[in-house]
């Protein structure tokens, strides 16, 4: 633990601390995070161990569900989650919400002397010139792209410290707010007809299969993740009761959920999805940072739910393996727990999705901005819960991606040859032409090139054929052809890449998509009077419209007080902008998107000339 020194009142009333490079002698406050998160680690692996692993790993009791939230009701993000979990399970504390040293004294609420904070980190950048000297927001913003483009910008990682409620005279003072917040955050006891811990939201995706694979429940069997079959096995429920007394048998079932959420970790982390690496074997590194992933997700997870995940009698024995690596390397936790959040969310979207079928409150609160400065952000009532438009919907796989492309790419060729019947087309792609079935035919036969005939989806094979007819050549001979082409009486049209207009088709389809379903959402708001946000996937979706990667999206508060946006994406630092207010209303109630914004506001630094359907014909 640190002394008092590190986390004292005092110093949280400074400005949030950096990590800066080439720091010598003391340790930043964002370091000295890093190394009292890895210490609780190390510290409730070695509680653990002594138990023989009855104890959970957060070891929540079931007194709380819910993710922790600052006082004004927002989650905090990153890493911070697990830690404030596990801060607050430890201390049996009655809500997992925390605020800022600021927050505490507006709310005319005071300190408890002796208690120690827990400090929160969150990255943020920094701008430096050609002569390393360091650019501030407002200079940053006001520069010209030019400007901008020769200044250094470096993410960093900063922190400031929170206290539970708990740890102040909050509940005293403010005995009906507390009250409200402890309702909110009560784990329900519910269960089954045996007595066993039941979650509606779990029973009702699996009966739903509405995971992103299949979950098998068979009787008999071990609990197992099949990459090669992308499906989940579990045995029955009742094969986990194997206690005798209510309380035990209770929490028999929650051992159920929490295998099944341990294998859904698993799951998220093929390519297709998260794309962590899944190459290790039982017993070596990677095995055992995967395994250490799939177990914390599915403690977080479960302490979200009201339950906990008891570490699994096969990974006992990595346990002191993930000691010494923590005690040797504590920047490790970082890399696991980027890792747990996006799975544990992935896995809490869809949850959430379920509980929103039902009629029950979202478990999810909004999230933090990355950074502290937003805890004073006023925003609704901590009563008030997300709301999602619509269920989250089952994201499209690679493969289902390509085959929309290849039928749209179809439907592309279909249209153009509708709209230019007695025109023959040649295709451009990459440094090639190409043609198709007739037009392929004729560009053969005047040119003497060979016909190839290829399997193309979407394209219909002619019967007796075996193939689509197609002929290409590089765009250096159209000189050369062209003339042949045109001798023989065709009247030639040269078009986009195919492909690329179908993309741009679905693109615009799936605008069109978004704009009637929030056009939907709005009209029924305006009936309801029901304020609806936009789903969960949609909102936290990291990729622009074009398909570029978001790597970092952070809406922040600037020292002018006004609102700024920054993004990273394909690896590119983009330009603090200034965030207008709607805009910033708007993603504070997830109205609009995360890509959204990043297309407003980088749209021309981003943009790639958008491929239309169009043809120009050659007369020759």
């Amino acid at each position: 633990m640190e002394d008092n020194k590190d986390n004292s009142v005092k110093e949280t009333e400074q400005k949030p601390q950096e990590q800066t490079e080439g720091k010598t002698g003391g340790k930043t406050m964002a370091e000295k995070a890093i190394d009292r998160f890895a210490q609780m680690m190390v510290t409730r692996l070695e509680e653990m161990k002594g138990q023989q692993w009855e104890k959970g790993w957060i070891d929540g009791g079931g007194r709380t569900h819910g993710l922790p939230q600052n006082l004004s009701g927002r989650r905090y993000s990153g890493h911070n989650d697990f830690f404030l979990q596990l801060h607050t399970a430890a201390n049996g504390y009655d809500v997992p919400v925390y605020a800022t040293y600021k927050q505490i004294k507006e709310a005319g609420a005071t300190i408890a002397k002796g208690e120690k904070a827990m400090p929160v980190i969150y990255w943020n950048v920094t701008h430096k010139d050609e002569n390393g000297q360091k650019v501030s927001d407002e200079a940053y913003e006001a520069m010209t792209k030019a400007e901008q483009e020769k200044v250094k910008t470096i993410p960093i990682m900063m922190g400031y410290y929170v206290w539970n409620l708990q740890q102040t005279n909050f509940p005293e003072i403010k005995p009906e707010q507390y009250a409200k917040l402890q309702d909110k955050f009560k784990a329900p006891h519910i269960e089954d007809a045996t007595g066993m811990y039941t979650s509606k939201e779990f029973d009702q995706m699996i009966d739903k299969q509405a995971w992103v694979c299949k979950i098998n429940n068979v009787e008999g069997a071990g609990a197992f993740y099949s990459p090669t079959k992308d499906e989940i096995t579990v045995p029955m429920k009742k094969q986990f009761k194997v206690h005798d007394t209510p309380e035990e048998v209770f929490k028999d079932g929650m051992e159920y959920y929490s295998s099944i959420a341990h294998e859904m970790a698993h799951s998220t982390g093929v390519e297709k999805r998260l794309g962590r690496d899944m190459e290790g074997h039982f017993g070596d590194k990677k095995y055992a940072k995967e395994e250490l992933v799939a177990e914390l997700t599915a403690a977080m997870v479960g302490n979200t739910m009201g339950f906990d995940k008891r570490i699994l009698d096969n990974n006992a024995k990595y346990v002191d393996g993930w000691m010494d690596t923590l005690k040797k390397e504590p920047r490790f936790i970082l890399s696991v727990m980027a890792d747990v959040n996006k799975a544990s969310k992935m896995i809490l979207d869809h949850v959430d999705a379920q509980r929103l079928e039902m009629g029950m409150p979202a478990l999810q609160p909004k999230e933090e901005a990355n950074n502290g400065k937003t805890t004073e952000a006023k925003v609704a009532p901590e009563t008030k819960m997300d709301i999602a438009a619509e269920p989250i919907a089952k994201p499209k796989t690679k493969a289902e991606e390509k085959a929309e492309l290849a039928k749209e790419t179809a439907a592309v060729f279909k249209d153009l040859k509708e709209k230019h019947p007695d025109a023959l087309l040649l295709m451009r792609k990459g440094d090639f032409y190409e043609a198709f079935e007739d037009d392929a035919k004729k560009v053969a036969k005047s040119t003497g090139l060979k016909e190839q005939h290829i399997i193309k989806e979407g394209f219909e094979t002619k019967e007796g054929e075996k193939g689509v007819s197609y002929v290409n050549f590089k765009n250096t001979s159209l000189d050369k052809y062209l003339p042949k082409l045109v001798r023989d009486g065709h009247r030639v049209a040269i078009v986009d890449n195919l492909e690329d207009m179908a993309k741009q088709r679905i693109a615009d389809r799936n605008e069109r998509q978004i704009k009637a379903e929030t056009s939907k959402n709005q009209q029924t708001q305006q009936t309801s009077q029901v304020a609806k946000t936009i789903p969960l996937d949609q909102f936290n979706k990291l990729e622009t419209e074009d398909g570029k990667k978001i790597d970092h999206f952070a809406v922040f508060k600037m020292k002018s007080g006004n609102y700024g946006v920054r993004a990273m994406v394909d690896g590119q630092q983009m330009s603090v902008k200034a965030l207008d207010k709607e805009d910033r209303n708007a993603f504070f109630e997830h109205t609009t998107t995360k890509a959204a914004l990043v297309q407003k506001y980088y749209g021309k630094e981003l943009s790639q000339p958008k491929h239309e359907e169009r043809s120009r014909a050659r007369a020759m």
